[in-house]
């Protein structure tokens, strides 16, 4: 997952140094369990779902390093040509 970091407004790009990974955490979570819960669809699913809610309060953990991209250009660059590959 390629999250941006910074936005653009009327000025041009505007950098973003704080990311909630609180949030993050909480929301890649539930997605994944829900997304998880629609294929398996068991009572075991559903009990071991509810344990991880009820357990892990603070969701999931999220590893995220620091960027290696040094500029905007360079992660438009390492974008393009990631999706113009075919899969394999």
């Amino acid at each position: 997952m390629i999250l941006l970091e910074g936005g653009i407004n009327k000025d041009g790009f505007v950098p973003v140094n704080f990311f909630s990974y609180a949030a993050f955490r909480k929301r890649f979570m539930k997605v994944l369990l829900d997304l998880l819960d629609k294929e398996i669809n068991t009572v075991e699913f559903k009990n071991l779902k509810r344990t991880l809610y009820k357990n892990l309060k603070d969701g999931f953990y999220v590893y995220s390093p620091p960027s290696k991209f040094k500029s905007v250009d360079a992660l438009i660059k390492y974008v393009t040509r990631y999706v113009s590959r075919p899969l394999l």
